[in-house]
């Protein structure tokens, strides 16, 4: 992904919604490989610490 272009709030509310929606579709990915690796890796790691915080899974095993 590209550094995006910054809008301000006002920038944004001068849009129409197609053309929000838009937007988000661009700057929206669903594949990981697309990311950078350390921040998928810190993603994972922080999503694993929050899944053993609230007792979703047990991390006894690791």
């Amino acid at each position: 992904m590209d550094a995006a272009e910054i809008r301000t709030a006002v920038d944004v509310e001068r849009l129409t919604p197609d053309e929000r929606q838009r937007l988000v579709n661009e700057r929206s990915s669903t594949d990981l490989s697309e990311l950078p690796e350390s921040f998928v890796t810190r993603a994972r790691a922080d999503g694993r610490r929050l899944l053993v915080e609230h007792g979703v899974i047990d991390d006894s095993s690791q």
